[in-house]
């Protein structure tokens, strides 16, 4: 198989041309004489739900050797339901389309071998999945969540997680596996601060960790981790990337939502949703008001030796608490249009609003008692704008990205310290435009193409 892949970015240009070998095969070779069967199967199709006939992503579909009742091989199917598993070893198999919430559902045989009563490509048309029927008496339901793990991603779908119930989007991301955001907004991704932010695929603000807090978390559909970004992907992201997925209506008319929220630690949180959608439209928007406070506390201990012997050993010992207050607002507003059944036209708006102060006491108990307070305070405006083109060609295989993006914003930061005041202001605006076109040219290469670039 050979994979070639472009991508432009600015006025550099790098081209990559990976050649794996191409294995061959003796097609007079049928099942039961013996050896390795060629694999030169196709298997396809699409899942649906039988009640709703919208498309199930990620569900799993297998294919079990009848003969041996092994695994051999799979596939998970993408946003519009789809799937395809491509070299198929030949013999009898039986496929087996599996999701949570569903009744497994089984299609067998399918014989996979040239000639009569077989054939190399099989499509098994629309798999409609039912719902489970699940006695749920004496069972409190505490909330629910989903983490699926794919061949180049992992995914975190909010649901109605309860531990983010209310939050931000920064809670949510304390949900995620490997993800982890400290009391000052930082993110990481095992550990690693170079990581990539997205919302909805596309950077949008000038700072990640107001763009993530400013988030509600009802807002929020689901969270996809990269860790292994491909090269269509910004440099300063290698630690990773996390894309988060926002909420769209999915269902045709007039729907929306509210939330409201109280807790401790002064938690108030207020969110709503509209959305309304007929074939050829969707209009949709989304705001939110949130208050919350953060504390931190910690212990430092600090022991100093010195090799004149008349010098005694001194420590230090500081005991630190950190207090984070913020109100921030969002909204967020934009429509979709299909002029095909295979293309979208989309806009989409964010403004939001933080206001920040914080307090950080630090008290020194050895050699001397000493207290010394930190005063902070940040106010940091957003809004972006985004254009965009999708177009999907009715091939799993192929498709067309263009987006234009522009966002402005401003952030006052004012630091006091001991009488010493120290004022900081930044005005900040940028336009990004990229291109992108992925397309499988016959089975032997895959084809990667992009272009981006970035004004500040």
């Amino acid at each position: 198989m050979k994979k070639i892949i472009m991508y432009f970015n600015d006025k550099t240009v790098s081209i990559g041309i990976l050649v794996f070998s191409l294995s061959t095969f003796a097609f007079s070779q049928r099942p039961g004489a013996g050896g390795k069967m060629p694999a030169i199967g196709v298997v396809n199709g699409s899942v649906m739900d039988s009640t709703s006939g919208l498309p199930i992503e990620y569900a799993s579909i297998s294919l079990v050797n009848m003969r041996s009742d092994e695994v051999v091989t799979g596939a998970l199917s993408d946003k519009t339901g789809r799937f395809n598993i491509r070299e198929v070893p030949l013999g009898k198999y039986r496929a087996v389309v599996e999701f949570i919430g569903y009744a497994t559902k089984e299609i067998s045989p399918i014989n996979i071998f040239p000639g009569e009563g077989g054939g190399i490509k099989h499509d098994l048309g629309s798999l409609k999945l039912q719902i489970s029927s699940i006695n749920l008496a004496g069972v409190e339901v505490l909330g629910e969540s989903q983490f699926i793990q794919t061949i180049d991603k992992q995914i975190f779908t909010v649901g109605k997680n309860l531990a983010a119930s209310g939050g931000s989007g920064e809670d949510v991301l304390n949900q995620v596996p490997t993800v982890a955001v400290d009391i000052d907004g930082n993110i990481t991704l095992r550990g690693d601060a170079n990581v990539t932010v997205l919302i909805d695929g596309k950077k949008v603000g000038f700072d990640r960790r107001s763009m993530v807090d400013n988030l509600q978390a009802s807002m929020i559909e689901k969270v996809e981790v990269i860790t292994n970004p491909s090269a269509k992907y910004d440099p300063d992201g290698v630690g990773g990337i996390i894309n988060l997925v926002l909420k769209r209506g999915a269902f045709e008319g007039f729907n929306g939502s509210t939330s409201l929220s109280a807790g401790e630690y002064n938690k108030n949180n207020i969110s709503g949703n509209l959305n309304f959608r007929t074939d050829t439209w969707n209009v949709f928007s989304s705001t939110s008001y949130r208050t919350g406070e953060r504390i931190s506390k910690g212990l430092r201990e600090f022991n100093y030796l010195y090799s004149d012997p008349s010098d005694s050993v001194r420590e230090l010992d500081q005991e630190t608490k950190r207090i984070r207050n913020s109100d921030n607002i969002s909204f967020r507003f934009g429509g979709d249009l299909y002029p095909t059944p295979t293309s979208t036209i989309s806009y989409t708006s964010t403004f939001s609003k933080r206001d920040q102060d914080g307090q950080e006491i630090v008290k020194t108990t050895k050699p001397v008692s000493s207290i010394l307070n930190v005063y902070e305070n940040g106010l940091e405006n957003d809004w972006d704008h985004s254009l965009s083109y999708e177009n999907k060609f009715n091939s799993k295989d192929r498709k067309l990205n263009a987006d234009i993006s522009y966002g402005i914003g401003n952030e006052n930061e004012t630091e006091e310290n001991r009488g010493n005041e120290v004022k900081d202001h930044h005005d900040h605006k940028s336009i990004i435009a990229s291109f992108d076109y992925e397309d499988k040219l016959g089975e032997s290469f895959d084809l990667e193409a992009g272009f981006k670039t970035t004004l500040k």
